[in-house]
């Protein structure tokens, strides 16, 4: 059995991306085992597997151990349990819901929204003659457009930023924040990332949620809200684990890329000399 080298330390990455780790990977065929604390994973790197693996839930569950490299307790993995850590028939149930508020009309309006808030960022980066691209850009950009696609005030972005920040630090052996910051009375166990921070994001949710139950507005939680189908409706709990979702995952992993995006192209101008002189690559 081929095992893995070491890609989750955050030390691999104090230097950049270790690509040279990656395609050891890669240069191996099938699946590879990656020790971790007592336990373990499978690196999972190719397409074709990544395919394979999610077409067969049965195998390769998302929703026994979730998506944590570390085990939880059974009440932290019901707690803790978004739609990407659950299999069919929930999985199922979910998406029909939520599928009701993602569709191609939608879309449509919020690639104009992402567009114009781009557009806007971009024009206030280029009269400023440059500057720092990720506070500039890579990271108002996503938080913006998630904002606007939730129905959230642009006045909270810097809130929810702050809170996906805690978020991340979350995942460290020193986080800086007290158990019962934010007002949190939960055990952090029983919380995403083990952060007060989610206490503080799934508060914000609820209560958003609650305006728009009895306030509708043309967004996206009021859509989450309302959903049913069969008279089903999304649980207290996977209404704020999606939110959680949506605010976090969207943001932070969109700036990052984005960050990491452009660092690419200064690396390998030729590849932005092709892009510009085809933009349909």
């Amino acid at each position: 059995m081929a095992t893995s080298p070491d890609i989750v330390s955050p030390a691999m990455y104090l230097d950049g991306i270790p690509h040279t780790r990656f395609s050891e990977i890669m240069s191996n065929p099938g699946l590879m085992w990656h020790p971790y604390q007592d336990g373990g994973f499978w690196v999972v790197s190719r397409h074709s597997d990544v395919k394979a693996v999610s077409k067969q839930p049965k195998l390769f569950s998302s929703a026994i151990g979730h998506t944590n490299l570390w085990d939880l307790e059974a009440d932290a993995l019901e707690a803790r349990r978004s739609i990407i850590d659950t299999d069919a028939p929930d999985h199922t149930r979910i998406r029909r819901l939520v599928s009701k508020v993602f569709t191609p009309r939608n879309i449509n309006l919020w690639e104009n929204v992402t567009r114009e808030i781009a557009g806007e960022l971009l024009d206030e980066f280029q009269r400023a003659g440059g500057g720092d691209w990720v506070n500039m850009v890579a990271a108002p950009l996503p938080i913006r457009v998630i904002l606007s696609i939730l129905g959230v005030p642009v006045s909270d972005a810097d809130y929810l930023v702050e809170l996906s920040n805690y978020l991340v630090e979350g995942t460290t052996d020193q986080p800086s924040l007290a158990p019962d910051a934010f007002g949190n009375t939960t055990n952090l166990r029983l919380l995403p990332f083990g952060s007060p921070a989610s206490h503080a994001l799934f508060e914000y949710g609820e209560q958003l949620g609650l305006k728009r139950k009895s306030d509708p507005k043309e967004d996206v939680v009021t859509q989450l809200v309302m959903a049913e189908e069969d008279g089903n409706r999304l649980s207290a709990t996977e209404y704020r684990n999606l939110f959680h979702v949506l605010v976090f995952a969207g943001n932070e992993t969109t700036r990052t890329a984005i960050a990491h995006g452009a660092m690419a192209f200064a690396e390998f101008p030729h590849q932005w000399e092709r892009l510009e002189a085809d933009s349909q690559i």
